[in-house]
């Protein structure tokens, strides 16, 4: 049958509310940051908005089983999209007020405002913006271990750690020695 049918029905239907947020937060983005001689990449258009839905597309069944889990998948791709472009504090923290009041406006079901996200009101009732920005917010190919290459959210530094070093000591029986510190910085690169 048909893949996206196997996501729990409450999945299915926060579609409407991944929409009407991420069309919300790219509109946001692109009135906020322009393109100027030193910060060309901040020239957001359609195509960083399609690379945010294939972000989510990365996802499956198994990995995303919760409201909560695929809100902070959405939340991981705008960072990795539209975050990772910018190239000075003040621009990441009002990227990251953009992104909060994003999620309050179309998935905190204390505060979502848009009528065309009644629908989705009963799938987000483990959803609130505490919880959606709790960090860190890492999603990769390998949380789960190096034999189970599902895109997925990892446990946490500790986790991911233990994971690469176990990848590094594997390289490094077939290679020239490679002598890394895997610090929460040199992790999260990895994952991205």
């Amino acid at each position: 049958g048909n893949p996206v049918q196997r996501f729990a029905p409450n999945l299915l239907n926060l579609v409407p509310a991944l929409v009407v947020a991420s069309m919300t937060l790219h509109q946001r983005l692109c009135s906020i940051f322009q393109a100027t001689a030193n910060k060309f990449l901040y020239g957001f258009n359609l195509r960083d908005l399609s690379a945010l839905f294939k972000g989510l597309l990365l996802s499956t069944p198994e990995t995303v089983q919760t409201s909560l889990s695929l809100v902070r998948l959405w939340a991981h791709e705008a960072h990795r999209v539209y975050g990772d472009r910018l190239n000075d504090d003040k621009d990441a923290e009002l990227f990251r007020k953009a992104l909060v009041e994003t999620v309050k406006k179309c998935f905190d079901r204390q505060s979502a405002s848009d009528q065309a996200l009644e629908s989705c009101c009963a799938a987000l009732a483990d959803v609130d913006e505490a919880s959606v920005m709790r960090m860190p917010l890492l999603f990769c190919h390998f949380s789960r271990g190096l034999g189970d290459a599902k895109y997925g959210e990892s446990e946490g530094y500790i986790s991911l750690s233990g994971i690469l070093q176990q990848a590094l000591s594997a390289y490094n029986e077939l290679n020239p020695v490679m002598e890394l510190v895997l610090f929460e910085d040199a992790i999260s690169h990895v994952c991205r």
